[in-house]
């Protein structure tokens, strides 16, 4: 059981793709929108768009040949070589490199071209071994030995010999390059190869010799190309203008991070045209079953260690020819029920009930209800216990903020509760009542006095909304809960408040992150915070008249923002900060007054406010500004502005304090 526990403990340590290798075949879930993608059998180019944690590094490295052609796959004697996937990540610490320096930029473009085309081959030729090591039944290891590319001296007298001689000679040739970058006086003595030398000479060789490549493309996957210098984006644009078959380009970058459509030339790249995009945030977020998906991964990172394998066979979910199945209600139930054994949840009647059974919290819901009570004339005199009542413990918990709403008075307040206890017509039940209206803003605020991390942050599905479709923030919130947890029998089950602990500090812990979030990190961190700390100080309001703040709209929209505000906003969505949607509440639909920025829910359990998209807060431009800006001074005005706006009380103090 000890060493179960412990190798339990270690399925969710690797929540990057990078952790995990170039083959991730064995790891990898095909996505219930695969069919949607069209990566495979693509011949032009694709721009995969997706945010930190969309699981874009995970998608090329599972399409590219190491993976593709991993020792762990099987083929049938049916399967051809029509595409095979190479893969690139921009290195952003080493290709900055190449600008100024006493160099002109014309010269870098050249060195970067000619440094694409020797990584290109070194990846063609990589994928030569893949095939050739792997199950394929075409192309064994002899046949790659037996290649010759004496016919490529036209570029070169070096560009010769048989496979191994010749790998080594383009290695050879990439560490040169390399060399020169860093000693940039070398570059005029670089001999540089022509962008045809891939397709032209290296792939047609190949295709030549060996007739299992004779009809195959080539992509070249292009990961953090929006790490790439504004020249080194033109180049890569060039290409996947002029790609066709045997090479295509394909480019894999956060939302906004295409800083130029432009070309080398006088042409730009254009949609549709000259590549598809493939929103991957939308996908998962919006076109697919995030709930279902989210189940599998977890699932499928369980049954490694050996818990749980009697529960499915999760073969399916590495099987592309079998998504459709997946899709159908029963598969589906029994997935996310399991997730659920494992994840438990709490519902808000559970969570009132377990709140007041803790003493201090019922006294204080008392002393709140008196306060409210004091607060206000009445006919009838109400005793505050009178509101606390064992079944009706949600109802309860909204109480004290109703009373200290203006227009109800306490007469109608009880009269309510009668009905309610009475089983008669009320306005605390039902979809529209004050407690589905009312409950997790008021408990919330009760909560914030109970020392210990709140379950209504915990729960498997309550993990899928915190992630919001961002699969590294899921898998951070199930290893954070695992690691926590003590199993003490053979059903391996999470406890609600090891999860709520859990989540608290994964919150933690991925707030603390926004330093790194490219040049603006530091102010995006800021960001978070100064907006998180006004979210905070509308949950904190006694009357709860506007419960589960977490998004915003700026009045006058984009119209009234000037360029370096839409620029910190698109990099605040270019991380995740922020999400962008179209208000549902808005009547014109074209009114920029309609967009609404939503703060990521992975923030929730930091500041204490709810992850569930209910309202906003309307900022003018000043204001926005300020919360970007970073400035103590402007920032604690703002804030202390809606302190006295909200009538809060120099008690009531933000609730952050470290777990960790």
């Amino acid at each position: 059981m000890a060493d179960r526990a412990l190798s339990i403990k270690d399925a969710f340590s690797t929540n990057r793709a990078e952790e995990l290798g170039l083959d991730v075949w064995d790891y990898f879930v095909i996505p219930l929108f695969y069919d949607e993608l069209d990566l495979i059998a693509a011949k032009k180019a694709r721009r995969i768009v997706g945010g930190r944690g969309s699981g874009k590094t995970m998608l090329l490295r599972f399409l590219s040949h190491q993976s593709q052609f991993s020792v762990s796959r099987s083929f049938s004697k049916d399967d051809m070589l029509e595409n095979i996937g190479l893969y690139w990540r921009a290195d952003t610490n080493f290709l900055t490199m190449l600008k100024k320096q006493g160099v002109a930029e014309e010269a870098w473009i050249r060195v970067f071209k000619h440094y694409l085309t020797l990584v290109t081959s070194i990846e063609v030729l990589k994928s030569l071994e893949s095939v050739a090591k792997s199950k394929f039944p075409l192309v064994n290891v002899s046949d790659i030995e037996g290649l010759n590319f004496d016919s490529l001296q036209d570029y070169g007298d070096e560009y010769c010999g048989d496979y191994r001689a010749f790998y080594k000679k383009i290695v050879k040739k990439l560490r040169i390059c390399e060399s020169s970058i860093h000693n940039p006086h070398t570059i005029d003595d670089l001999i540089m190869l022509p962008d045809s030398f891939v397709a032209s000479g290296l792939i047609d060789s190949i295709s030549e010799q060996l007739t299992a490549f004779k009809n195959t493309t080539f992509a070249l996957f292009i990961d953090e190309y929006e790490n790439l210098l504004t020249y080194q984006q033109k180049s890569i644009n060039t290409k996947i203008k002029h790609g066709q078959s045997p090479l295509i380009y394909h480019v894999a970058m956060k939302k906004n991070g295409m800083e130029t459509n432009d070309t080398l030339g006088e042409e730009s790249i254009q949609g549709i045209a000259d590549y598809r995009t493939i929103d991957l945030d939308y996908f998962l977020y919006e076109a697919t079953d995030i709930e279902l998906f989210s189940a599998e991964i977890f699932l499928q990172r369980i049954s490694r260690t050996g818990a749980l394998l009697n529960k499915i066979d999760l073969s399916i979910i590495m099987d592309k020819d079998r998504v459709q199945e997946r899709l159908s209600g029963e598969y589906k139930k029994r997935v996310i029920s399991i997730a659920t054994e494992v994840l438990p949840g709490i519902s808000h009647q559970e969570m009132a009930k377990a709140a007041l059974n803790a003493s201090r919290n019922e006294n204080k819901l008392l002393s709140e209800i008196d306060r409210a009570l004091q607060s206000k004339s009445s006919q009838t005199k109400v005793n505050p216990n009178e509101f606390i009542l064992e079944g009706f413990e949600q109802a309860s918990i909204v109480v004290p903020s109703l009373l200290y709403r203006g227009n109800n008075s306490i007469d109608s307040i009880y009269s309510e509760w009668k009905a309610l206890v009475a089983g008669e017509n009320n306005k605390f039940s039902g979809s529209g009542g004050w407690i589905a209206n009312n409950f997790v803003g008021s408990y919330l605020r009760l909560f914030r006095a109970y020392d210990r991390p709140c379950p209504f942050y915990s729960g498997f599905q309550t993990f899928v909304k915190l992630s919001r479709g961002n699969i590294r923030h899921f898998l951070e919130l199930c290893n954070a809960a695992v690691l926590r947890c003590q199993p003490s029998s053979e059903e391996f089950i999470v406890d609600v408040d090891t999860q709520a602990l859990a989540t608290r500090a994964a919150s933690e812990d991925i707030l603390n992150e926004a330093p790194t979030y490219g040049k603006m990190g530091s102010q995006l961190r800021a960001f978070i915070y100064n907006l998180g700390h006004i979210f905070e100080y509308s949950q904190m309001r006694r009357t709860q008249s506007e419960p589960e703040v977490n998004h915003f709209s700026i009045k006058g929209g984009y119209s009234a923002l000037n360029d370096e505000d839409i620029k910190f906003l698109n990099e605040a969505e270019k991380w995740g900060v922020l999400y962008q949607e179209k208000s549902t509440k808005e009547k014109d639909k074209s009114n920029p007054d309609s967009v609404e920025w939503i703060l990521n829910p992975i923030y929730a359990p930091y500041f204490f406010i709810s992850y569930r998209k209910k309202r906003k807060i309307d900022f003018n431009p000043d204001q926005f500004r300020i919360l970007c800006s970073g400035n103590k001074d402007a920032t604690h005005s703002l804030e202390k502005s809606y302190r006295d706006k909200w009538d809060l009380e120099e008690s009531e103090q933000p609730y952050n304090y470290s777990l960790l």
